[in-house]
Order: C-alpha cells, then structure tokens, then sequence
C-alpha cells in the first residue's frame, strides 16, 4: 500500500516537473505594432509639408523606430523618402523636406518594432507651384533717365509672394543684387518706373518675384535711353542787387530732341533743379538771359542753367552769387543801394533821428527858425511820421553838415560835385528822356530816367517826369517826390517835387541843392536858405 503510495507520489512529481519543463521552455509570440497616418497634411509649400501619425498599439516588443514616408506612388514604404521621428509610442509630427512644386505625393506612418514594420494609411496631397513671371516686353515712355516697364506674377497662392518689380542693369540678365523697384507683394500685372539712369546708354531688365523658395525672374529686355540736351551756365552773374540778379546760359545742342523750355534754376543749396525756382526764358538753340526775382537780401544762391527735353532735363555747371546786404544806419532802418556807373547810391531817402555816434537830431514845430548855427533839425513831412517809410525824413542844411555825421557808416551825403557826375553819366550814356547822348548842360534831359515809376502827379509836358511814368527809373535811382519844409514852418510840394540836399556850401547862409519837378525832364541844381528842410541821399565813400 506505502509502495503504491510512493509510486504515485513520485509519478506525480515527475508529470508536474515534465508540465514545468515544457511550460518554462515556450517561446514568447511577436507581432508588428499598429500606427495610423494624420490624415490632413498641414504647412503644404512649394518644396516642404507637414504630417505625422498615432502609434496606437506596441505589438508587444518596443518601438525601434517611427515617422512617415512618401512618394510620387501609391503606398510608399521605407525604401521611399522618410522622416525619422524618434523611438517610442503615441502621437508624433513629421517635417518633409525637398518635395517638388506642383506634384502629387502619397505619404503614409510607418512605426518598426523587432517583428517588422507596420503602416498606416495611404494620403495624398498636392505641393504649391513655384512663382513664375513674366517681363512686359515693351519698355515705355523712355527718357534719358527714365524708363516704364512691368510684368506679371503668375502664381497659386497670392500670400506666398513676398516681393515683385523690376530689376536693371547695363549687363545682360540682371538680378536683385543690382538695381530693383519694389511694386508689391501680390500675383497679377504691375507698372515700374526705372529712374536715375544714365543719358544715351543700354540697359537690360527683367521682371522679378520672390517667395519663401527664392526669386523668379523674366526674361530680359534690353533698350536704350535717350541723348540728353546740352547747355552751359553764364559764369557772370550780373546786376545783383538785394532780390534781383540776371544770368542767363547757351544751349549748346538738342540732343536730337525738340527743346521744350530753357533758362535758368537757382535756390539757396547746391545743385539746383527745376523744381526749385527757375525762369523760362524760351525755346531752341543759343545763348538766353535769365531775370532772378523775389531773391532775398544778403543770401548765397546757386544757379544752374537747364534745357528740357522730351528725354529729360539736362544742366549747366552750377554759378554762385550773393545777394546784396542791406544798409541801415544808427535808427536800424534798412537802405538798399544801386550803382550807376562808377558810383553807388542809397535807394531811399535818408530816416534816421540821430547822427552816427547816437545824438539826437533835433526838431522844431516852430513857425519860424533863426538863421545860426544851431538850426540843426530834422521833420517828418508835415509832421506826419506815417510819411517817413516812404519819402525819409527832411533835414536843415546845418544838419547835414554837422562832423557827428548823419549817414550809415560807409556812405556820406552826396557833394554837388557828385551830384555832377551822375549827371554828366546819364548825359554820355543815352539816360536822357529821347534816348539822346549829350555831355552838356543843354542836354540835361535826363529827370525821367532817376524818378520813381509812382507818386508823381501826372504831367503831358512831352519829357516831364510825371508824363508816361511807367517809362520812369531805367537808371533805378528810384526819387520820389518827398516835397520840402520853409524855414517858416510851412510844408509844400508832396507828390510834385523832390528837392535833395548836397554837401556843398555856397555861403554861409545857403547850400547846393538839387531837384526834380513832375512838370519837367531836367535834373535841376540851384541853392536855399540852409534852415530849409529838404531830403537827403547818400553815396558810397
């Protein structure tokens, strides 16, 4: 009975060892992991896209290895282009790189664990086209430096332009490393304007677009710009005054071209153009004079003169010049000057209340003024300082020749020897009312040419200043009528006559003076009482 037991025991020990052995020795089954594509394929461009996938189930083994792969045919595999995106489960992205614009790809997810690689489902999607464009064939409205083009952008997805125009150069295929517009960032046609190109020269230029892959060009065009006129400055500015000047230029030729207008363009910075100030003074070829107006005082200028063309615009060297200052005497009131002949005049009748060192000029309401010394004063026309802007004041004789000195620093009043001379200039120069040339007192015809164009009363004596007064002043002395003071105190002659002071003493009671009357051509010299109060202008030491 215990053998029977024993045997049974041992048997069973044996039977589970045999079960332990075979159980202990069975190998472990391996299976391919299971992955899913992302079905939208994202970020699609011209040569990259964007993808991935999902491992969803290890198939027992670990993960190796995991990404996407693709091509141009159904259901890539990994002996296509792939991504490899890492060892390990769950979701993951794939970046494609170097895909060709315009093509249809397949791609799928790929996961390989140590039983093989599984895939996911096949989808396709489409790459962008490349940019493309085209030049305008026809180059327009060409200047000598200018010149209008265009092109058009011909692409899928206007937002991926970033950049369109035209660029230029005198080689042939420019690109965008020489000379560019910029004329937006969108598909469809567009004009360009070439500028600050050079005269009679041959230029090749193509369209241009550029996206996020690189730049496209169109083909190149090539053409011509135009000959540019050509004129030179006069070197001699003359006649310069406070606002005025003349100059002038030659336009040497045409350029082939019909000229459209000529003259002279000036402003206070070098190189001047004509958008600046200018004159136009013409057409054709040939020397022009130009008249500078509405200068300022005591300013620098440049001047350049031009010719302009169907082609262009085309300049002189450029001339510098400037302007007068203005005089102003111990008051602050400010006098021009002109010069006729070898002598310099104030324009305007003296102002000032005080002498050059800063004493007063004195002034008197009384009826009568004794004949002494003393009488040194000065008035306003009819005691009316609104008068003294235009006509300057009027001054006793013993004024004038006080030692302080009454005129600006520089000047001095007019002797009655200096007041000859301008006469017997104007007589010798043809300054006389009839244009005629005479050098003697029988030929002193020559009031018009020194009197103001306005302010005297009108006169039909043939010659008189006040006849035909707009062919008054060709000397530019510019006298006006200012009237006179008696030593009694009574004011007369306002718009009539302008009497003058000079220097000069006859006696010790009377002075020279001279004067000018509406009702006759004559430059007048006589001598008065010095307590009489005239007017007085200056001359240059």
């Amino acid at each position: 009975m215990n053998r029977k037991r024993e045997f049974i025991k041992v048997s069973l020990i044996l039977i589970l060892s045999i079960l332990f052995m075979f159980t202990s020795c069975k190998k472990e089954v391996l299976t391919p992991a299971t992955v899913t594509t992302e079905q939208t394929v994202s970020n699609i461009k011209t040569t990259s896209a964007q993808s991935g996938g999902n491992v969803t189930d290890y198939g027992g083994p670990k993960i190796i290895m995991k990404g996407v792969c693709w091509s141009t045919k159904a259901d890539p595999t990994l002996t296509d282009s792939i991504s490899l995106d890492g060892p390990g489960g769950g979701s993951f992205t794939s970046q494609l790189n170097y895909l060709i614009p315009n093509t249809t790809y397949y791609i799928r997810a790929y996961a390989t664990n140590s039983a093989g690689t599984s895939y996911g489902l096949s989808v396709s999607f489409k790459t962008d086209n490349l940019t493309a464009v085209s030049t305008e064939l026809v180059v327009s409205d060409i200047t000598a430096t200018t010149a209008v083009i265009g092109g058009t952008v011909m692409e899928n997805k206007s937002d991926s332009v970033l950049a369109r125009g035209v660029c230029w150069s005198t080689r042939i295929n420019p690109t965008v490393d020489d000379s560019i517009t910029i004329d937006g960032k969108r598909n469809g046609n567009f004009v360009s304007k070439i500028i600050n190109l050079l005269p009679n020269t041959m230029y090749f230029v193509r369209a241009y677009a550029t996206d996020n892959t690189g730049t496209v060009y169109g083909d190149a065009v090539g053409f011509m710009t135009k000959k540019l006129a050509q004129v030179s400055t006069q070197i001699t500015v003359s006649k310069i005054y406070y606002s005025t000047a003349e100059s002038g230029g030659v336009v040497i030729s045409d350029g082939g071209e019909s000229i459209i207008a000529r003259g002279v363009c000036w402003n206070s910075e070098p190189n001047p153009t004509i958008t600046d100030f200018k004159t136009i003074n013409g057409s054709g070829l040939g020397s022009f004079t130009s008249s500078l107006r509405n200068l300022e005082n005591y300013t620098r200028y440049y001047i350049r003169a031009y010719v302009t063309t169907i082609a262009g615009t085309a300049y002189g060297d450029e001339v510098s010049f400037t302007t007068l200052k203005p005089v102003t005497d111990i008051d602050g009131n400010i006098y021009h000057e002109v010069t006729i002949g070898n002598q310099t005049w104030l324009l305007e009748n003296l102002k000032t209340t005080k002498y050059r060192n800063g004493d007063l000029i004195g002034t008197t309401i009384a009826t009568q003024i004794l004949p002494n010394e003393t009488s040194k004063y000065q008035w306003a026309f009819n005691d009316d300082e609104s008068n003294v802007a235009k006509y300057g004041r009027l001054y006793s004789w013993y004024a004038v020749s006080d030692s302080r000195n009454l005129a600006p620093e520089g000047w001095h009043v007019a002797t009655n020897t200096e007041w000859n001379i301008l006469l017997n200039y104007l007589m010798a120069n043809g300054y006389n009312y009839d244009g005629s040339i005479g050098g003697t007192a029988a030929g002193n015809i020559v009031a018009k040419s020194l009197c103001a164009q306005a302010d005297w009363e009108l006169s039909t004596n043939d010659g008189a200043v006040g006849n035909k007064v707009s062919d008054n002043n060709i000397s530019g002395f510019t006298a006006l009528p200012a009237g006179s003071r008696s030593y009694n105190g009574i004011y007369d002659f306002l718009g009539r006559t302008g009497f003058w002071w000079t220097s000069t003493e006859l006696s010790l009671v009377d002075g020279y003076y001279r004067s000018m009357n509406y009702l006759n051509a004559n430059l007048i010299s006589g001598t008065i009482d010095k307590r009489t109060g005239y007017s007085v202008r200056c001359i240059k030491d």
